[in-house]
Parts: C-alpha cells; structure tokens; sequence
C-alpha cells in the first residue's frame, strides 16, 4: 500500500501496551502518537517523518512479538 507516516500494526500480543508499542517502535525515530486498539489487537504507530515509518515498517514486519508475527502495513494520517 501506499507509504504514510502511520503504521498499522496487526497481531499483536494480547494486554499489549502503549507503551511497549512506543519502545519497539521509537528506535526508528519520532514518534507523533501510538494507540492500540486491544479488542482487536492491533495498534497504531504515527511518525514524525514518512521515511522513518517505511523502515521502521521494513525492519519490523513479520517480527516475532511474544510468540505472535506481528503485521504491518501503512495507514491514513490522522
């Protein structure tokens, strides 16, 4: 899909937190806002600058998070 500042991240553990979210995803660079969305277990990362969210994107998806691949994709700025 097409890239964006934010990512859309799927399959992540159950009781995953804000902030173990903001950790995994902060060493890509400035990170504007993280939420997830526990009903669904899925969170949402938004960068600072695009290119950030596209490595951190290319690193990141398929990564074994607690026993669960986590998925990645772009999503539409808030």
């Amino acid at each position: 899909n097409t890239p964006s500042r934010a990512l859309w991240i799927g399959n992540l553990p159950p009781n995953f937190t804000v902030q173990q979210l903001s950790a995994m995803f902060s060493p890509f660079g400035p990170i504007e806002s993280c939420r997830i969305l526990t009903h669904k277990n899925c969170g949402f990362v938004n960068y600072v600058r695009e290119p950030d969210s596209v490595h951190a994107r290319r690193v990141m998806h398929g990564r074994d998070v607690g026993g669960f691949h986590v998925r990645i994709g772009f999503a539409r700025v808030p």
